[in-house]
């Protein structure tokens, strides 16, 4: 069934190379369009003033659709003081009002929420998104990314702050995506698999230069693997002409 297919456009090297060991020739290496998508959407909103104003001059760390793993490790580690230096916004991968209620039940006092955030919530420690649509463009505020599912099926999109130049942190279950593994491989991502490896990171990208050399590398894999899009066009008009 495979070889009556016209033409494949493939991900990466790898892909290209099974299908060429079993005959099917007919194939191209091309890319991820995702990528071009994470590039394209970059700036289409403008982040509203009062996250800067909760971060205030200092760092922070953004988990990018949380599960209740994610935000477990992070509360254990302020409960111990090692997020001291740190602020931490929240965006659930679930906002349902049961999620919320439950987020709100950990972090008690501590949190606040984004549509109802008022200037005296500034110096507290977290902030949860309460809204959709979002959570892209808010990876521009932050300067560490924990990217959540990792701790289940499978971690999310780690393009997106990655696009963002922003070093990543995540799960261990990341081998579904090549970006994922890449980034690993190349230190612009960390794998944390409990409360002293996550704490031990943080302590670790507490150090601007560090973030700055891992958020590098992230956004090295972006620019190494745009244009897919351009490609996978080119092979399709040749069978449209």
């Amino acid at each position: 069934m495979l070889k009556e297919v016209s033409h494949f456009c493939t991900h990466n090297e790898e892909t290209l190379e099974v299908l060429k060991t079993h005959g099917i020739d007919q194939s191209t290496l091309c890319g991820d369009t995702r990528v071009d998508s994470v590039v394209i959407s970059q700036g289409e909103k403008e982040i509203p003033e009062n996250i800067t104003g909760f971060n205030g001059d200092k760092p922070c760390l953004l988990l990018g659709s949380s599960y209740q793993k994610e935000e477990s490790l992070v509360h254990k580690a302020l409960q111990t003081g090692s997020l001291a230096q740190w602020k931490v916004i929240i965006a659930p991968h679930n906002i349902a009002q049961g999620r919320l209620d439950e987020i709100k039940r950990l972090y008690g006092d501590n949190c606040a929420f984004w549509s109802t955030i008022e200037d005296s919530d500034f110096n507290k420690p977290v902030l949860i998104i309460d809204s959709i649509g979002w959570l892209m463009h808010l990876y521009a505020k932050c300067d560490v990314a924990f990217v959540g599912g990792g701790f289940g099926k499978t971690v999310h999109n780690t393009l997106e702050p990655a696009a963002y130049g922003v070093p990543i942190l995540l799960g261990p279950n990341f081998q579904r995506f090549v970006e994922a593994v890449t980034m690993v491989e190349n230190e612009g991502a960390f794998v944390v698999n409990s409360l002293e490896v996550f704490k031990l990171r943080m302590r670790e990208l507490e150090k601007e230069g560090l973030r700055d050399v891992a958020g590098n590398k992230c956004a090295e894999y972006i620019a190494q693997n745009s244009g897919a899009t351009d490609r996978t066009l080119r092979v399709i008009d040749t069978f449209i002409q």
